[in-house]
């Protein structure tokens, strides 16, 4: 293996069977890999060909502990690096598999004997990734004509079976095919007629180009790039999800499908969403020619752009500019200003202009007055339904369904609020500042008389923008009905801001354009069913209320049961988290850049992050991380963990006496299930962050919304 070193790639199933592993086995099977680049000869690793198992000529091992392999398969200095996983499984696998390198398919493992199954116990690969329609079937040997098949003597009937099935397929389209057959076939599958007609005048077997094959179709199949010894070197030292950016194969299909118009993408926490999504974008943008239009990838929460955009970077074969990362106000924004309006936002002068309009016209004895309503609420009524639909008249407001709000507003109420509005815009004109509901508004004016500034757009947790926001990313692209591209991707289950709307009510239409992902991938079981449990009500999702917890998809992996800790007092939580961290630094267990810490309050956040610096960590906030790996503990509010995912991930002073914050008051009981229903999605967020472990902290009596979980955990008293 001379030259530099092998040159490897890794199989998408590798990355699998990572997760399977506890967190230190599969650091110590990233450092293998790296050092079998740096030094394939290296006799720790224990290099050793399979050639005993006839037909896995390929199929290689190396040792990354006493307990701990990989398989491989080589061919000359190219390496593809399989599974990873314990000793005996690990050769169990080899056993009943081959790599092959087809002609009409991408390079993989495949099984050889009816029943295979992979580390975990799955089918070995279950579902195929190929670049065409799903219909449509590359067969094993599609490159080979009939009378050539005849040639090297395969029957008119095993011919037949062979034209409808792919070489991953062999065994399902063929149960009981002979051994020799089998074997005969997949290297076929491997060779034109002509290369199999020289070798056997040569009796020497023909060379096959992997290489080639990686480059050509290695994608489809969940193959990375070719990864070169510091770029190995970089992953190994780096956090596990620096190599999750593969595709499960069920997932593929999306991201080739073509379509015109709106489309939808959903599903579960864990599921893949963004992933798809980041696929998705990186495929419009390589189809697209040199200057023309740029893809548009948008969400409505500030401190995601960043994050995506550092994601995308790591996807194989993607390059800077062609797809543009931007939050909707940002892009609100930059339209106005482009278009020689003046926007001046000014928060200060925003809230002073609003409490002069509510001392005008929210007076004694008024509707709104007499409903015990509190400002906040107001407020977000006027920026999350009034001008969040875009709604120009008081007659509009009067018909329409609040979608996403509890608190009931009467007829009186709604032209009293309208009111309130117009109070509001007043002082707003005469202060010259706008509020971004407003630069929403008046962007989405300009950009409907301005030609397309995208090709196509992606939005990100759509279940948050407000209908005057999806309706501005829309009037940016080519017109959706007709040859534009709008995929919305996001979980009505997950939304965290107040509002909704349904899709009739954007005038779009995704019938035949939808689909569910229905894996998580994320959460262990025990994460996901302990979240399920403390928010299982019913959300508003566009034009359907679901089942947050008859929703949850079904998950891959196991894991411990989540801890609640009883921390005795907040400052108690602070340094019971500030320790426990500390224990698992210290056993190499997690990295601090692994860790999330999320809190019920921002006081708290803060309160963690100094216990947290005093323990002599260095700590970021949520809302400032960027997703470029680093050693700080990430700490924020359960609002800030939105979009993100840690290895561990703590949510604190989830207390009866704080969770939700209590009723004030005043406060109106269906205002209060209003504020009680978005913090519940607020910790259901923040709890499904949690990749291995979750640990929920609170001080006396736990939230009233843990009981229905409390069989879910470990209980442990600081």
């Amino acid at each position: 293996m001379a030259g530099g070193g092998p040159q490897v790639v890794l199989d998408r199933r590798f990355n699998d069977s990572l997760l399977e592993l506890e967190p230190i086995e599969a650091h110590r099977s990233l450092k293998a890999v790296a050092q079998y680049q740096d030094n394939p000869d290296h006799p720790g690793l224990n290099f050793e060909r399979l050639q005993q198992l006839a037909g896995r000529q390929r199929l290689c091992t190396i040792r990354a502990s006493r307990e701990l392999r990989i398989l491989m398969a080589v061919d000359g200095d190219v390496a593809v690096m399989l599974r990873a996983g314990h000793h005996d499984a690990i050769y169990d696998l080899a056993g009943t598999s081959r790599f092959v390198v087809p002609q009409a398919d991408a390079p993989g493992l495949v099984p050889i004997v009816d029943g295979a199954v992979d580390l975990d116990g799955k089918p070995l690969r279950p579902g195929r990734a190929v670049p065409t329609e799903p219909a449509d079937v590359v067969g094993a040997l599609d490159h080979w004509s009939t009378p050539e098949l005849q040639a090297v003597g395969l029957s008119e009937e095993a011919i037949g079976r062979l034209r409808s099935v792919a070489v991953d397929d062999l065994l399902d389209g063929w149960p009981d095919i002979p051994e020799s057959t089998l074997d005969l076939v997949l290297r076929l599958s491997e060779l034109t007629p002509e290369q199999y007609a020289h070798e056997q005048e040569t009796d020497e077997e023909t060379d096959v180009d992997l290489r080639g094959a990686i480059l050509e179709r290695g994608a489809f199949g969940g193959l990375s790039d070719f990864l070169s010894a510091d770029e190995l070197v970089a992953l190994a030292e780096a956090p596990i999800e620096d190599w999750m950016v593969f595709l499960h194969p069920s997932q593929r299909e999306l991201i080739q499908r073509e379509y015109t118009g709106v489309a939808r993408i959903r599903g579960s926490a864990g599921t893949g969403k963004t992933v798809v999504a980041l696929h998705r974008a990186a495929r419009l943008a390589r189809h697209h020619r040199d200057g023309d239009l740029p893809v548009l990838f948008t969400t409505f929460i500030n401190n995601l752009p960043p994050v995506f955009e550092n994601l995308f970077g790591r996807l194989p074969g993607t390059s800077a500019g062609r797809v543009v990362f931007t939050n909707v106000d940002k892009l609100a924004h930059q339209v106005c200003r482009e278009a020689g309006e003046r926007v001046v936002l000014d928060p200060r002068l925003v809230d002073d202009a609003f409490e002069a309009a509510c001392a005008e016209v929210v007076v004694a004895g008024s509707p709104l007055k007499e409903s015990g309503l509190s400002r906040r609420y107001l407020r977000e009524e006027i920026n999350s339904v009034i001008k969040g639909r875009g709604l120009a008249s008081v007659d509009e407001y009067l018909r329409i369904e609040r979608k996403g709000r509890r608190t009931r507003f009467s007829p009186v109420m709604r032209e009293q609020a309208w009111l309130l509005r117009e109070a509001l815009d007043r002082r707003l004109r005469e202060s010259e500042v706008m509020d971004f509901p407003d630069v929403v508004l008046r962007a989405l004016e300009v950009s409907n008389t301005e030609q397309p500034r995208f090709r196509a757009a992606i939005v990100d947790e759509s279940q948050d923008l407000t209908l005057a926001a999806l309706k501005l990313v829309a009037a940016v692209l080519p017109n959706v009905a007709g040859e534009g591209q709008l995929l919305l991707v996001g979980d009505g289950a997950q939304r965290i801001y107040p509002g909704g709307f349904g899709l009739r009510a954007a005038g779009m239409d995704v019938r035949g354009r939808s689909a569910v992902l229905r894996l998580n991938y994320r959460n262990t079981a025990a994460i996901a069913s302990t979240a399920a449990a403390c928010a299982g009500e019913s959300v508003f999702d566009f034009d359907d209320d679901l089942d947050r917890a008859a929703e949850m998809a079904p998950t891959l992996r196991d894991g411990l049961a989540p801890l609640l800790v009883d921390g005795g007092s907040e400052a108690g939580q602070c340094t019971w988290i500030a320790r426990h961290i500390r224990h698992l630094v210290d056993i190499d267990a997690v990295r601090p850049g692994d860790i999330g810490v999320s809190a019920a309050s921002n006081r708290l956040a803060k309160d963690v992050r100094r216990a947290l610096e005093q323990a002599g960590f260095a700590t970021e906030g949520l809302d400032k991380f960027e997703g470029v790996p680093n050693d700080r503990v990430k700490v924020g509010t359960f609002f800030r963990a939105k979009g993100l995912e840690f290895k561990i991930m703590f949510a604190a002073g989830v207390s009866e006496s704080s969770f939700p914050s209590p009723r004030r008051p005043g406060e109106s009981e269906e205002e209060y299930a209003d504020r009680h229903g978005l913090a519940v999605s607020q910790l259901f967020v923040a709890m499904t962050r949690a990749r291995d472990r979750l640990i929920v902290l609170h001080d006396g009596e736990p939230a009233e919304v843990l009981a229905s979980a409390s069989g879910c955990f470990e209980e442990v008293t600081a």
